[in-house]
């Protein structure tokens, strides 16, 4: 067995009734060579108690704070829990979540001289212990690559995956506050595609009726509206990084999402942004199409016909 130093990093905000669960999952594994860093950001709550109890319990774990110059969310958090890592390997976690005892053992046991990542399951449950599905539907058979991620044919959630430190050339977006995972691993697919699925349960994952990815699943427009933002935030991420085909594939699919948003006929600032990502990016012909939609949309509340244009244009 591999005994590297595994580095579990925790951004945490007033969970200090919960992060202690989180905690005693950690100090149960069964692999033993890691270092918890738990990074706050901002918690008004009993955290630091909380933290200065489990500090003097396990020399493991660290307590740090986000510092004032970086900006507030939890991946201000990680990368700077990242940046002050010694370990090998990194494992992002969240302060709510519980790892099964075997986690860190079952990732370094299957990780392979050649990889730089594995991905383990987890499942959801609830504040009342229910266990239920999972945060991705599975598919071994597909691979591991930058085109089954983009199009949802394989997904994981950051606790899944145990990553090898110098393989991680990019950061967290600090200004998404949602769909941060998805945007961060399709950066990372970029740089490399040398995985393993483990084809193991190694984590539970809370889901609570008040989480930001449970409101927003409540609100349909405000969700799609999100969703928009992201994959928006998402193609800038993307320029330097990603070959022609997967731009198009970005931009078809933030071209579909503002259509599915349009809610009144009036023109929004996201409408705005996305007038200004075909230009950026050198879409005129569908920057032309989409600006008449915008305009016949507006008039009669119509003008399908040419953002099918806008979307046509991509696929030349």
């Amino acid at each position: 067995m591999n005994y590297s130093l595994i580095s579990v990093i925790i951004p945490t905000f007033n969970r200090g009734h919960l992060l202690g669960q989180t905690l005693e999952s950690i100090i149960s594994q069964e692999y033993k060579y890691w270092e918890c860093i738990v990074v706050d950001d901002g918690s008004n709550d009993y955290t630091s108690e909380l933290m200065e109890f489990y500090c003097q319990r396990d020399y493991r774990i660290q307590y740090h704070h986000r510092p004032d110059h970086k900006l507030k969310g939890a991946n201000a958090c990680r990368n700077y829990g990242f940046q002050i890592s010694k370990g090998e390997f990194i494992n992002w976690f969240d302060s709510d979540d519980l790892m099964f005892p075997n986690n860190l053992k079952s990732k370094i046991i299957g990780f392979e001289s050649e990889l730089d990542f594995v991905v383990g399951n987890s499942l959801n449950f609830t504040e009342d212990n229910i266990e239920f599905n999972r945060p991705f539907a599975l598919d071994y058979s597909k691979p591991i690559s930058v085109e089954s991620f983009l199009n949802f044919d394989i997904g994981w959630i950051t606790n899944d995956v145990l990553i090898r430190k110098r393989s991680i050339p990019i950061s967290f977006n600090e200004n998404l506050k949602s769909g941060q995972e998805y945007n961060f691993f399709v950066r990372y697919l970029h740089f490399t595609t040398k995985g393993k699925f483990l084809k193991k349960d190694l984590a539970y994952r809370r889901v609570h009726p008040n989480s930001i990815q449970c409101k927003l699943l409540n609100n349909n427009i405000t969700r799609i509206r999100q969703l928009l933002y992201n994959e928006i935030q998402l193609i800038y991420d993307l320029k330097e990084l990603a070959s022609n085909d997967n731009l198009k594939r970005s931009m078809r699919r933030i071209l579909r999402l503002s259509y599915e948003i349009r809610t009144s006929n009036k023109i929004k600032s996201l409408d705005f942004d996305l007038i200004k990502v075909l230009f950026e990016f050198n879409y005129f012909i569908s920057l032309f199409y989409y600006v008449l939609w915008l305009l016949i949309n507006l008039i009669s509340g119509k003008g399908y016909f040419a953002l099918k244009k806008a979307l046509k244009k991509l696929d030349e």
